[in-house]
């Protein structure tokens, strides 16, 4: 009988210490798991807030953290820009061909209220029959706001060339950013224009200053 007792206390000792193997096992590997989670999630806020980056010289190594928000916004000021050479700077030769680049930068309804209200003032016509070019210069753009949609609002020089003569005028936009797929070459920067309005063009006599 002691023989058999003697057995079933070393049973028992050997069971509780398996236990206490395998709680602190467990505990140690929930630890483990919990200081990962933690550390990764550190490391995703970070790159919210930053995105790895070529430096000022082009170079590859070494490479530098730049802050997220500044990044976005050069793009979105690229992007609004690249919209405005691709859709007011033309010619008759090259007229179509950037109509259907800008056309993947802006919002599709947006961009029939543009086409419908220049085909109405013949714009297109008068470029494809006259000769008329167009060139751009991107005065200022503004954007506003952390979160998609971003506002914008842009000041643009333009002047329209017909033949020996040369008028230049104000364009004031405003719209939105939002961001989409990025499609390369078209949309390089993943983002589309929403909501745009324009002003009527204001003619720039007298080579008066800007306002």
């Amino acid at each position: 009988m002691k023989k058999e007792r003697k057995i079933e206390m070393n049973v028992y000792k050997a069971l509780q210490r398996n236990r206490t193997i395998t709680l602190v096992a467990t505990i140690s590997a929930a630890s483990v798991i919990i200081a990962c989670l933690v550390f990764a999630f550190k490391v995703y806020v970070h790159n919210l807030e930053s995105v790895l980056v070529m430096n000022e010289n082009g170079e590859a190594i070494p490479v530098e953290w730049v802050k997220r928000t500044e990044i976005i916004d050069a793009k979105l000021k690229h992007h609004v820009a690249m919209f405005f050479r691709n859709y007011y700077q033309v010619d008759r030769l090259d007229l179509e061909t950037k109509k259907q680049q800008a056309f993947w930068l802006i919002n599709g309804e947006d961009f029939q209220k543009l086409e419908q209200y220049y085909t109405a003032k013949g714009w297109f016509d008068e470029i494809k029959r006259f000769g008329v070019v167009q060139r751009i210069e991107v005065l200022d753009i503004e954007t506003k706001g952390q979160n998609e949609p971003f506002i914008f609002n842009a000041t643009v020089k333009i002047e329209v060339i017909r033949n020996d003569l040369k008028d230049s005028y104000l364009l004031y936009a405003s719209g939105e950013l939002i961001f989409v797929s990025a499609v390369f070459p078209q949309n390089p920067h993943g983002l589309l224009i929403i909501n745009y309005k324009e002003k009527p063009w204001q003619l720039i006599t007298n080579n008066s200053e800007l306002q």
